[in-house]
Formats: structure tokens, sequence, C-alpha cells
């Protein structure tokens, strides 16, 4: 008896002996599924999960290597730029041609810099699990903060904060809700007119509104407007494709979301809101 029942066993097993071999000789490049046709049914399980595992592993892979790319690529083209700008101040004679190509470069600085920190809170953010409810943030103060800090005295754009908003809790990590709150103002800013106004108020679900009078999204590219690297017809001068896509990732981390939509007077209103659960 003891015989058969080893037997039994040992044959019962011979399946996810084999599955352990395939995977031992297995390149660790290698995420193709493992094949379940001859596979016992019950092993079949284990094997659709395990094949589900490396399309995920797969896909999170396909997603760095286009991310590297695009970044290596959008840090070429201002860092070309700056070269070609200051060989041209070096080589001109006249200060005019001279002016120009050093504003160009400070314009070039910018744009690398912005490119990079985004670069930057994109990793961060991607570090985090997702830490629904482990902190809580005043949604007036730190809004109060970014707008100072991204006051621009060349550009005459006018931050209005709601009072509201100094009694507004936000159930969010406070890194994660300061990396979206100051790529959205950034956006607003860097889309509105002279003389514009960026517009921050209470939503009535406990949620925030920011609305600038910039010239909108097309509703074609409402779609794709979160996508990494994704710039639209409306894209500013220094911005890289990257803070919408920093926006969306950093708020589905805290457990809320992003929702997009132009105003009927013009330019765009963005709701921060609490996340729908099923």
């Amino acid at each position: 008896l003891a015989a058969l029942i080893w037997l039994s066993v040992r044959r019962g097993l011979d399946p996810l002996r084999k599955i352990a071999g395939d995977l031992e000789t297995r390149h660790a490049s290698d995420l193709s599924p493992i094949d379940e046709a001859a596979t016992a049914k019950e092993i079949a399980p284990v094997l659709q999960s395990l094949n589900g595992l490396f399309a995920r592993v797969e896909g999170l892979r396909e997603r760095e290597r286009n991310f590297t790319a695009f970044a290596a690529h959008e840090l070429r083209t201002p860092l070309a730029g700056l070269k070609t700008q200051a060989q041209v101040a070096l080589a001109s004679d006249d200060g005019a041609i001279r002016d120009q190509a050093l504003r160009q470069i400070v314009v070039g600085v910018d744009r690398t810099g912005r490119l990079v920190r985004q670069l930057l809170d994109m990793s961060a953010i991607e570090a985090f699990d997702r830490v629904e409810g482990r902190g809580t943030v005043q949604a007036g103060p730190v809004l109060r903060s970014l707008a100072g800090e991204l006051a621009d005295p060349t550009r005459d754009v006018t931050v209005e904060i709601s009072p509201q908003l100094d009694a507004l809790t936000v159930e969010i990590e406070p890194e994660l809700f300061t990396l979206a709150a100051r790529n959205l103002l950034e956006n607003a800013v860097n889309h509105s007119p002279q003389g514009g106004v960026v517009r921050c108020r209470a939503s009535g679900a406990g949620g925030l509104v920011i609305e600038d009078d910039g010239p909108g999204i097309p509703e074609e590219e409402l779609p794709r407007i979160t996508e990494r690297f994704f710039r639209g017809r409306h894209k500013a001068a220094i911005g890289s494709g990257l803070g919408l896509a920093i926006v969306e990732l950093a708020l589905g981390r805290g457990g809320w979301r992003l929702q997009l939509r132009n105003r009927e007077a013009g330019g765009l209103s963005v709701v921060i809101a609490q996340a729908l659960h099923a």
C-alpha cells in the first residue's frame, strides 16, 4: 500500500516537476507563457495565474523601455538646442542676435530642468505602493505655497485660491498630493494667456477644482492627454508631455482620480475626485 501511494504521489507530481525544470532552464528575459495544453486540469489554474503574472511583468518592462527611450529623446532635443544657441551667441557680434540666443538658452535650461524634475517625480511615484488613506493634507496652504514657488514676474497670471480650501482636508499622502498639485498648477499657469486667472476651489464632493483661461484641450485629444510624453495641439513651449501623466499616477496611488473637461467659457477645468470603488 505504501508503494502504491508513493507511486501515485510521484506520478501526480510529475507535471509540477516538469514545470519546475522548464522554469529553471528558462532565461531571465523569457516571459513567454507556459504551455497549458498538456497539463493536468488540477494544475491549470496555477499555470493561468503564472502566465498572467508573466504578461503583467512583460507589459511593465515594455512601458519602462518606452519610457527610457522617450526620456532619452526628450533630453537630447533641448541639449542640442542649448549647444546651437550657445554657438550662435559666441559667433555673433550683433548684440541683438546674441541677446536673443541667450534668452533661448534660458528657455532651454528651464525646459530641461523641468523635464529632469518630472522624470524624477515619475520615478518617485512609481516607487510608492498604493497608500490610500494613510495620510492627510490641508489643500489651501499647500496650493498657496506652490503658487508662490511658481510665480513668474515676466508673466501676468494670477492664481486665486478659494478660502474654502483652507478647511478642505484631503485623505492622501502629502507627497503625492504636492506632486499632483504642482503639475496641475504649472500646466494651468503655462497655458494661461497674459492677464489670465487660475482658479482653485473646492468641489461639491470633497474634491478640488482647478480652472484656467487657456485654450483647453481638443475633444479628440482628451482620451490620450494623460499618456506619457503626449503633447497635444496646444502644447506649451517648455512642456514635455509628462505633467498630466504624473498627476494621474500620483492620484491613482493615493486613491483619487483625475477628471478633465473643457469649460464653456474657454479654458480647462480639472477635478481631483475620490476614486470610484466597485
